[in-house]
């Protein structure tokens, strides 16, 4: 649920207004490593060391794209916004 964040009646936003909007912001960058080192607890419980060791690199391959897209709302939003 997005936060409700009045529009504001001095041209400057309180600290709390800011942390409103980019805490959940925050969390885009935080799920794709959380999501890696779930797998891997569960990879190196289930299966082994053998494949926990495969899993690092294929969560490098697949986390970096990522990585490199998320630049891509950033941008859109600087062009919308000038």
């Amino acid at each position: 649920f997005a936060p409700s964040v009045r529009a504001p009646s001095s041209a400057s936003l309180s600290f709390k207004e800011c942390l409103a909007f980019a805490l959940p912001a925050l969390g885009i960058y935080a799920a794709g490593p959380l999501m890696s080192l779930i797998d891997a607890a569960f990879v190196g419980r289930v299966a082994g060391p053998v494949a926990l060791t495969a899993l690092g690199p294929a969560c490098v391959v697949s986390d970096a794209p990522l990585m490199l897209l998320v630049m891509l709302p950033v941008a859109t939003t600087n062009l919308v916004a000038s």
